[in-house]
């Protein structure tokens, strides 16, 4: 049988594959930055990585993270 952490362990390596390869997409490049609710700034970068974190965690470990990087409207 195997251990919980040589299986899950690939999988959050691939999620956070996944988020790296979307902040390699912004280095050196200039980036929009919106504010959530006050003086609570949150990049355009913060934004599509949480995403990128976020859908690559649900798909390779099942289950859905909870993040404040959302801009409220």
């Amino acid at each position: 049988m195997k251990s919980i952490q040589t299986d899950v362990l690939p999988r959050i390596e691939e999620a956070l594959r996944a988020a790296a390869e979307v902040l390699n997409s912004f280095a050196n490049n200039v980036v929009n930055v919106q504010f959530k609710k006050g003086d609570d700034p949150v990049t355009e970068v913060d934004t599509k990585a949480d995403k990128g974190l976020t859908s690559a965690v649900a798909r390779t470990l099942g289950f859905h993270l909870s993040s404040s990087n959302s801009v409220q409207e």
